[in-house]
């Protein structure tokens, strides 16, 4: 080392690594500026974590720049939205035969929105179990609908797999009934589903 690294050396031995370790030379308002720097500040007005305040980016106003990578965790609204949306939703009657979904069993998995550089992106991978009641030539039949991946692109393309189940098992002439009872209830799901999304993109 030569002269002048020893001398820095000296000096950081002296000091400490911490920027810190040297505020005892500064004076107490200089002291004090540099602690309130560190300090969490309260911000004040109505945009605190407001999501969409940065002027319609769908960033917080925290984040109004967009420069870092925001994530809004959605999930117990979405739970919540389709176990009140649902329950209840039926095709229009065929004669004495009808189908409904009577409750949602089963609704989890993930909704969010993540701000990346200033853009929204939701996101969406939810599973779904429904169970299912059908009347049919004076017959009760019940049953489930299993949806294993609620995601935006399965809704929007009309690529959502739904797999069905029956309480008892059916034969003949009475499980063509009740299955085509059956692909008008998906049908009628997928739309509402595609609102469940519209209203999603909303919080965007």
């Amino acid at each position: 080392m030569d002269d002048d690294d020893e001398k820095l050396l000296a000096d950081m031995k002296k000091q400490g690594y911490c920027y810190f370790s040297n505020t005892k030379n500064l004076s107490e308002e200089e002291a004090k500026a540099i602690a309130d720097g560190y300090t969490p500040q309260k911000i004040e007005g109505d945009d605190v974590g407001t999501p969409g305040s940065a002027e319609g980016s769908g960033a917080s106003a925290w984040n109004a720049a967009g420069t870092t990578v925001e994530e809004r965790d959605y999930t117990s609204w979405a739970t919540k939205y389709l176990k009140d949306l649902l329950p209840g939703v039926e095709p229009d009657g065929d004669g004495d035969s009808s189908i409904s979904i009577k409750s949602v069993e089963t609704c989890d998995g993930l909704a969010n929105i993540c701000v990346i550089k200033g853009q929204a992106r939701p996101h969406v991978d939810l599973h779904l179990a429904l169970d299912w009641e059908a009347q049919n030539d004076g017959k009760t039949h019940k049953g489930k609908l299993q949806v294993p991946e609620v995601t935006i692109e399965a809704v929007r393309d009309g690529s959502l797999e739904i797999q069905r189940s029956y309480k008892k098992a059916l034969a003949g002439e009475q499980k063509e009934a009740v299955d085509k009872l059956l692909a008008a209830l998906e049908t009628v799901l997928l739309a509402k589903l595609a609102d469940f999304l519209d209203d999603f993109n909303l919080k965007c």
